[in-house]
Protein backbone atom coordinates (compact mmCIF):
# COMPACT_ATOMS: atom_id res chain seq x y z
CA UNK A 1 0.00 0.00 0.00
CA UNK A 2 1.26 3.51 -0.81
CA UNK A 3 0.55 7.14 -0.19
CA UNK A 4 3.52 8.41 -2.47
CA UNK A 5 2.42 8.85 -5.94
CA UNK A 6 6.27 8.26 -6.57
CA UNK A 7 6.05 4.53 -5.46
CA UNK A 8 3.84 1.55 -7.14
CA UNK A 9 2.15 -0.63 -5.09
CA UNK A 10 2.25 -4.42 -7.53
CA UNK A 11 1.95 -7.94 -6.74
CA UNK A 12 1.84 -11.28 -8.96
CA UNK A 13 -0.56 -13.67 -9.47
CA UNK A 14 -1.44 -16.99 -11.59
CA UNK A 15 -4.79 -17.71 -10.35
CA UNK A 16 -5.18 -15.85 -7.18
CA UNK A 17 -7.06 -13.41 -6.75
CA UNK A 18 -5.54 -9.40 -7.77
CA UNK A 19 -6.93 -7.03 -6.00
CA UNK A 20 -6.24 -3.18 -6.45
CA UNK A 21 -7.79 -0.41 -4.87
CA UNK A 22 -7.85 3.20 -4.74
CA UNK A 23 -9.64 6.05 -2.04
CA UNK A 24 -10.36 8.79 -3.58
CA UNK A 25 -10.67 10.94 -0.46
CA UNK A 26 -6.96 10.10 0.66
CA UNK A 27 -5.35 9.35 -2.25
CA UNK A 28 -3.44 5.89 -0.65
CA UNK A 29 -3.62 2.74 -2.77
CA UNK A 30 -2.81 -0.66 -2.34
CA UNK A 31 -2.07 -4.03 -4.21
CA UNK A 32 -3.76 -7.20 -2.64
CA UNK A 33 -2.77 -10.98 -3.01
CA UNK A 34 -6.28 -12.50 -2.50
CA UNK A 35 -5.94 -16.50 -2.73
CA UNK A 36 -8.43 -18.47 -0.95
CA UNK A 37 -6.39 -18.55 2.52
CA UNK A 38 -6.00 -14.66 2.54
CA UNK A 39 -9.73 -14.79 1.47
CA UNK A 40 -10.37 -17.19 4.31
CA UNK A 41 -8.51 -14.62 6.52
CA UNK A 42 -9.87 -11.59 5.31
CA UNK A 43 -6.69 -10.03 3.75
CA UNK A 44 -9.25 -7.41 1.98
CA UNK A 45 -10.59 -6.16 5.07
CA UNK A 46 -6.88 -5.92 6.64
CA UNK A 47 -5.60 -3.97 3.88
CA UNK A 48 -8.71 -1.53 4.09
CA UNK A 49 -8.11 -1.24 7.56
CA UNK A 50 -4.35 -0.66 7.36
CA UNK A 51 -5.44 2.17 4.74
CA UNK A 52 -7.86 3.52 7.02
CA UNK A 53 -5.13 3.63 10.20
CA UNK A 54 -2.14 4.76 8.05
CA UNK A 55 -3.48 7.17 5.92
CA UNK A 56 -6.73 7.97 6.93
CA UNK A 57 -8.53 6.41 3.99
CA UNK A 58 -12.53 6.01 3.99
CA UNK A 59 -13.67 3.20 2.42
CA UNK A 60 -17.09 4.56 1.97
CA UNK A 61 -14.93 6.66 -0.99
CA UNK A 62 -12.72 3.81 -2.40
CA UNK A 63 -12.98 2.03 -5.83
CA UNK A 64 -11.65 -1.14 -6.02
CA UNK A 65 -10.94 -3.41 -9.54
CA UNK A 66 -10.37 -7.19 -9.19
CA UNK A 67 -8.41 -8.57 -11.73
CA UNK A 68 -8.01 -12.12 -13.68
CA UNK A 69 -7.94 -14.94 -11.49
CA UNK A 70 -9.15 -18.96 -11.20
CA UNK A 71 -12.93 -18.78 -11.76
CA UNK A 72 -15.64 -20.49 -9.82
CA UNK A 73 -16.59 -22.38 -13.00
CA UNK A 74 -12.71 -24.04 -12.59
CA UNK A 75 -11.59 -23.50 -9.76
CA UNK A 76 -12.46 -27.00 -8.07
CA UNK A 77 -11.77 -26.97 -4.43
CA UNK A 78 -11.64 -29.61 -1.13
CA UNK A 79 -13.30 -29.37 1.90
CA UNK A 80 -10.62 -27.11 3.44
CA UNK A 81 -11.60 -24.47 1.25
CA UNK A 82 -15.12 -25.13 1.28
CA UNK A 83 -14.69 -24.90 5.52
CA UNK A 84 -12.01 -22.07 5.30
CA UNK A 85 -14.95 -19.99 3.31
CA UNK A 86 -17.87 -21.04 5.39
CA UNK A 87 -16.20 -19.76 8.46
CA UNK A 88 -15.58 -16.70 6.88
CA UNK A 89 -19.33 -16.37 5.83
CA UNK A 90 -18.47 -16.94 1.78
CA UNK A 91 -20.55 -19.63 1.17
CA UNK A 92 -22.30 -17.73 -1.22
CA UNK A 93 -19.30 -17.97 -3.55
CA UNK A 94 -18.76 -21.59 -3.08
CA UNK A 95 -20.70 -23.56 -5.58
CA UNK A 96 -22.05 -27.31 -6.01
CA UNK A 97 -22.90 -28.49 -9.28
CA UNK A 98 -24.71 -31.60 -9.95
CA UNK A 99 -21.58 -33.97 -10.50
CA UNK A 100 -19.25 -32.47 -8.20
CA UNK A 101 -16.99 -35.19 -6.74
CA UNK A 102 -17.89 -35.31 -3.10
CA UNK A 103 -16.12 -33.11 -0.81
CA UNK A 104 -15.89 -30.80 -3.42
CA UNK A 105 -16.96 -27.72 -4.90
CA UNK A 106 -15.90 -24.95 -6.80
CA UNK A 107 -15.03 -21.80 -5.54
CA UNK A 108 -15.48 -18.24 -7.05
CA UNK A 109 -12.73 -16.04 -5.69
CA UNK A 110 -13.43 -12.76 -7.63
CA UNK A 111 -17.31 -12.92 -5.78
CA UNK A 112 -15.28 -13.70 -2.41
CA UNK A 113 -13.65 -10.92 -2.90
CA UNK A 114 -15.88 -8.54 -3.68
CA UNK A 115 -18.10 -9.60 -0.87
CA UNK A 116 -15.49 -8.67 1.56
CA UNK A 117 -14.99 -5.26 -0.35
CA UNK A 118 -18.76 -4.50 -0.08
CA UNK A 119 -18.13 -5.72 4.14
CA UNK A 120 -15.21 -3.71 4.35
CA UNK A 121 -17.44 -0.56 3.65
CA UNK A 122 -16.31 0.11 -0.55
CA UNK A 123 -20.08 0.66 -2.44
CA UNK A 124 -21.09 -2.45 -4.30
CA UNK A 125 -20.89 0.09 -7.61
CA UNK A 126 -17.28 0.84 -6.83
CA UNK A 127 -16.20 -2.30 -7.67
CA UNK A 128 -15.08 -3.39 -11.02
CA UNK A 129 -14.86 -7.30 -11.11
CA UNK A 130 -15.35 -8.25 -14.94
CA UNK A 131 -11.93 -10.60 -15.14
CA UNK A 132 -11.28 -13.53 -17.07
CA UNK A 133 -10.71 -16.70 -15.96
CA UNK A 134 -7.16 -17.51 -15.51
CA UNK A 135 -7.57 -21.37 -15.82
CA UNK A 136 -9.48 -21.32 -18.84
CA UNK A 137 -7.99 -18.04 -20.73
CA UNK A 138 -4.78 -19.21 -22.58
CA UNK A 139 -2.69 -16.35 -22.38
CA UNK A 140 -2.95 -15.82 -18.41
CA UNK A 141 -0.77 -17.53 -16.63
CA UNK A 142 -2.25 -20.66 -14.11
CA UNK A 143 -0.70 -22.25 -11.74
CA UNK A 144 -3.37 -24.83 -11.69
CA UNK A 145 -3.19 -25.30 -15.32
CA UNK A 146 0.52 -25.81 -15.39
CA UNK A 147 2.28 -25.62 -12.05
CA UNK A 148 5.50 -26.25 -14.31
CA UNK A 149 5.18 -22.80 -15.86
CA UNK A 150 6.76 -20.39 -13.33
CA UNK A 151 5.27 -17.35 -15.62
CA UNK A 152 3.03 -15.09 -12.98
CA UNK A 153 1.03 -12.03 -13.94
CA UNK A 154 1.40 -8.70 -11.97
CA UNK A 155 -0.86 -5.97 -11.33
CA UNK A 156 -0.08 -2.81 -10.18
CA UNK A 157 -1.48 0.69 -8.70
CA UNK A 158 -0.21 4.34 -7.93
CA UNK A 159 -1.37 7.56 -6.92
CA UNK A 160 -1.94 10.65 -8.57
CA UNK A 161 0.66 12.67 -8.52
Amino acid sequence: MSHDPRLVAAISTADCCPVLVACLASGCVAAIHAGWRGLAADVIGAALGGMVLEYGAQPSRMVAAIGPCASGERYEVGMDVISAFEARGLSTAIRVPAGTRAGHAFADCAKAARLLLERAGVPADSVESNAPCTIGELGFPSYRRDPSNPARMTSAIACRP
